[in-house]
């Protein structure tokens, strides 16, 4: 069947016809066979319309409780008919026999040089009374008139009455016969044995359009995250990833409402149920607040939940930390990038202006966060200030000497906007504004924590989730890059899953896509349109290497272009995939197969409720700090630098009395 019908998919169904033809055990029957009207060398019609339109239609017409089939069956000839029957239709010279019809031996020769093969042709049906359930068969015989042939043959019915009912309706559950069938060319009975042409139309006809192919058998493995399971012919496996095939990445790329969301949670939730270090970035929320009611209590201690719309608590989040130089430079750059790519109009003089605002808090012994920053860029005086914990000579001479011969406010008007952008909501400033760090992200890789960041663009603004959600990607890159300093065997593996990864893009994303491998981390990302990546290429080209790409639904431009990844599937496969099912390639090309998610077991809203009540308080009591603890710590920090009184010069001392040496002072004579 797979050779004749390459294109199709075939599923092994156990006892199908057995099933639908008892339900209806109490119901009347009907069977009837057909033949042939003249000899079989006489043709039947070459039907230029589908027969199956009209037995469909017929069938269409039944009710739920009635039954109808049409049953074919056929084997090759077992003797040599063609041969026989052209012997029998000559003389010795291989003259026609019969003089008076000609056409006989034209048929016979013609019918001869085609495969021959016995063929059955039967109609069955039941319905809740006889006259029923015959009116059924009449319909459905009505449909096979399109093989009469004027000029040839036509199919009759064939009585019954040496046939009981009994042993034929065995018959048509055992697909057997009792008769010796038709003799009919391939080409007739390829009338009778195809697939249904598109013009058979009905809603009760299901086609399956999906094509399937069978995963290699090296995915189909006991142990490893479940990826979602492989169905072909009729045969349903897992599909695992190994641990090396994870830290090579995964992308996942669907319009929405197609199921990424669900294939998400479900490998999330697969990982925190058996111990792994994970950190979600979700600029919804809605994945987030799905995750957290699913937390096993085992590993309720370990969440941190990262909310940026908390406004009862913060976490301090101060992005100006780093400890080597290359994540001094790394940090730089990622953060003039993001600023860069968030800004209406920008130039190379903000990049170097804001390059060395960072540096100089990265290099000051002081240290400080983005909203003093900001106070840097405006106060001259604090700046100033500032500068003299500054250890790097470059970044001094730079704002001394530099800055000054720059063209004023535009060097900083555009940083100071996005700035003061992403500073309004208050959630956000008084996150980012503490310089105290609760957040170790070496140690949440390290210890294996569940970080997830619920940064809601709907309540925080767009650009304002975009910009801290690249802040903490930027911060898993220099953790990931410190990783350098430790034994291969301590790099404990963890799974960064960021959905609408796009919006979240930095030179670091880019780096770590290309070599984040070694040191153990995992990215998935999950977005919806190619041409979300069009400004990066850099970073379209390194996602396209991901070492897992699972498509769901896409759009007819994605669907063309992402065709080019798979071997066996073509645009229309991935164009016409249904809610829940993908297209997968693991490594290679040719090691592509089809994909079922699925459904997560149905949640409990009060048990989910309780954990999400538990984890947040858990989570703002180790890691927040309470929004009028920051907003006091903020008032101090606003208050101005104190000018330095001007000193008082001190009043010239008075002059002393000379007393004259007494040899110089005149003798005076006084007489009485």
């Amino acid at each position: 069947m797979e050779a004749l019908f390459p294109d199709a998919v075939l599923t092994v169904c156990e006892d199908a016809l057995a099933s639908a033809w008892s339900a209806q055990d109490d119901s009347e029957a009907a069977i009837v066979e057909f033949g042939l009207a003249r000899e079989f060398v006489f043709p039947l019609a070459a039907c230029k319309r589908d027969p199956f339109v009209g037995i469909t239609a017929a069938l269409h017409k039944l009710a739920s409780a009635e039954v109808g089939l049409v049953q074919i069956l056929f084997e090759p000839v077992r003797n040599p008919w063609g041969k026989s029957v052209l012997s029998a239709l000559t003389d010795n010279e291989g003259k026609p026999f019969f003089h008076d019809a000609p056409e006989l031996l034209k048929a016979a020769e013609q019918k001869a040089d085609k495969a021959l093969y016995a063929v059955v042709v039967r109609i069955a049906t039941r319905a809740g009374e006889f006259d029923r359930a015959w009116a059924i068969a009449r319909n459905l015989a009505a449909a096979l008139r399109v093989f009469s042939n004027p000029a040839g043959n036509e199919l009759i019915p064939l009585h019954n009455d040496d046939y009981p009912f009994e042993t034929h309706e065995e018959d048509v559950l055992r697909r057997q016969t009792r008769r010796s069938g038709m003799i009919l060319t391939s080409d007739e009975l390829l009338g009778f044995v195809h697939l249904p042409s598109a013009e058979v139309s009905s809603p009760k006809l299901i086609r399956q359009v999906a094509k399937t192919k069978a995963a290699p058998v090296s995915f189909q493995a006991t142990n490893g995250l479940l990826l979602g399971h492989n169905s072909h012919a009729g045969r349903t496996v897992e599909i695992r990833l190994s641990p090396d095939q994870r830290v090579r990445h995964a992308h996942l790329i669907g319009v929405h409402g197609t199921g990424k969301s669900t294939s998400l949670f479900n490998l999330i939730s697969q990982d925190i149920a058996n111990g792994e270090g994970v950190a979600v970035l979700d600029p919804h929320g809605d994945l987030i607040d799905r995750v957290l009611g699913s937390i096993p209590d085992s590993r309720i201690e370990d969440v941190i939940l990262f909310d940026a719309a908390d406004e009862e608590y913060s976490i301090p989040f101060n992005i100006l930390s780093a400890h080597s130089d290359l994540e001094k430079n790394l940090l730089a750059s990622d953060l003039v990038s993001v600023f860069q790519r968030l800004s209406t109009s920008w130039g190379d003089q903000m990049a170097s202006v804001l390059r060395n605002a960072i540096l100089a808090f990265l290099e000051s012994s002081r240290g400080g966060t983005l909203d003093d920053l900001r106070r840097f860029l405006l106060d001259a005086r604090f700046r100033e200030e500032f500068l003299e914990t500054v250890r790097d000579p470059a970044v001094v001479f730079f704002w001394r000497k530099a800055f000054p011969q720059l063209t004023g406010n535009k060097s900083v008007g555009p940083v100071l906007t996005r700035l003061d952008e992403f500073l309004a909501p208050k959630t956000i400033r008084y996150m980012v504004s503490q310089s105290v760090n609760r957040l170790d992200f070496a140690q949440i890789m390290d210890a294996g924590k569940i970080f997830l960041a619920r940064l809601p663009q709907g309540q925080i603004g767009k650009e304002n989730a975009f910009l801290l959600g690249s802040l903490l990607v930027t911060k898993f890159q220099q953790t990931t890059m410190s990783r350098q300093a430790q034994d291969v065997a301590q790099r404990r593996d963890f799974w960064l899953y960021v959905d609408e990864f796009q919006n979240f893009t930095t030179p670091s994303m880019t780096e770590i896509l290309t070599g984040a491998r070694k040191y153990r981390l995992g990215l998935v990302l999950a977005h919806q349109e190619l041409q979300q990546l069009e400004r990066d290429k850099e970073l379209a080209s390194a996602v396209s290497h991901c070492c897992t790409r699972v498509v769901f639904r896409v759009g007819d431009d994605d669907a063309r272009k992402l065709a080019d990844g798979f071997a066996s599937f073509a645009a229309r496969d991935l164009q016409n995939l249904a809610t829940g099912q993908a297209i997968c390639r693991v490594e290679r090309s040719d090691q592509d197969f089809n994909l079922s998610v699925p459904l997560p077991p149905p949640e409990d809203s009060a048990t989910a409720a309780t954990r999400r009540r538990r984890i947040i308080t858990g989570s703002r009591e180790k890691y927040g700090t309470p929004r009028a603890a920051v907003e006091a710590m903020l008032r101090t920090k606003a208050e101005p630098i104190a000018k330095p009184k001007a000193q008082t010069p001190a009043p010239p001392p008075e002059p002393a009395a000379s007393i004259p040496n007494s040899s110089e002072v005149p003798k005076v004579t006084v007489s009485e």
